[in-house]
């Protein structure tokens, strides 16, 4: 087969003397021709190459490839090149879509604990919200039949005054009051196992209250031990100021449901905005999703 002249080989390893075949004499223009497009092998530096000295003398040695073993050569090359980009891109495509796939877990974990903290919130309101609810119905209830008594009393006591029914209504109404405590007690118990900043507030306030209830059952004890003279004198102002102590409980108690209500709300607020920012994402996260599978299915293709 004829050779190829020079100007018509374009692979790089056939201009390499290597693969030539044959001796032949050139001239220093041609000699210089090859040397300007020699191919550089892969065992020399580029330093190397610029120290080492050409012998424009030396005799090259001509190998002839025919056009198929050229053509198969350059298919190869072409195919070993795409399908290392294409184990690139799929590699870089699995790693993004496992990373996805993985804050995506990440993400559901998040919103899972967090809904189960919310819902136990909302649990534990729910049971202060209805304990408070009974406690105010008892101080109603209580304050309902101290005026019943109080009314009774008055009247009695228009009619025919009588020491008596003033120390007994007294009396109820001390026992009304270590009701009223007795209740204050376990909602504070109840509060002490939820711990959150608004039980705490909650407590605290609890504690204004039964202060308050304790320093009127204080100052009032020593009537219980007194003569009766002292106890018809101080009957009327010691009910009075019972009554306004057990309104301001109900007052208290009415605040607290107000209060518990609203945090509810805002719960409520807060979680319905969470689950708007969930649905969001997911359908982010879905429209990334058919995006990677696209991409992947374009790659195998």
């Amino acid at each position: 087969m004829a050779k190829k002249p020079w100007g018509t080989i374009t692979h790089p390893k056939e201009r390499n003397p290597e693969f030539l075949m044959g001796y032949q004499k050139l001239s220093d223009r041609k000699i210089n021709q090859m040397v300007d497009r020699l191919y550089i092998p892969d065992w020399t530096s580029r330093n190397e190459q610029k120290k080492a000295p050409i012998d424009r003398r030396t005799k090259v040695e001509v190998h002839e490839m025919e056009d198929e073993d050229i053509e198969k050569m350059v298919e190869r090359l072409t195919k070993d090149g795409e399908k290392k980009a294409t184990d690139r891109n799929r590699t870089g495509a699995m790693k993004e879509q496992e990373n996805l796939h993985r804050r995506l877990d990440q993400t559901n974990d998040l919103l899972h604990y967090h809904h189960r903290n919310r819902d136990s919130e909302l649990r534990q309101r729910d049971k202060l919200a209805t304990k408070l609810k009974l406690m105010e119905e008892r101080v109603r209830n209580n304050v309902y039949k101290y005026s019943q008594d109080s009314s009774k009393t008055k009247r009695t006591r228009r009619e025919k005054s009588s020491r008596g029914d003033n120390l007994r209504s007294f009396a109820k109404w001390r026992k009304q009051l270590q009701i009223v405590l007795d209740a204050l007690d376990d909602a504070m118990e109840y509060l002490h196992g939820v711990n959150t900043r608004r039980a705490r507030r909650a407590i605290v306030e609890l504690l204004e209250l039964k202060d308050d209830i304790t320093a009127s059952l204080i100052e009032t004890s020593y009537l219980m031990s007194s003569d009766e003279e002292t106890k018809t004198y101080r009957g009327d102002r010691d009910l009075r100021s019972s009554k306004r102590s057990l309104e301001a409980i109900v007052n208290e108690a009415e605040h607290i449901r107000r209060v518990s209500h609203n945090l509810s709300a805002e719960m409520k607020n807060e979680l319905q905005g969470l689950k708007s920012e969930c649905v969001a994402m997911a359908k982010d996260l879905v429209a990334l999703n058919r995006i990677l599978e696209e991409q992947k299915r374009a790659l195998i293709e």
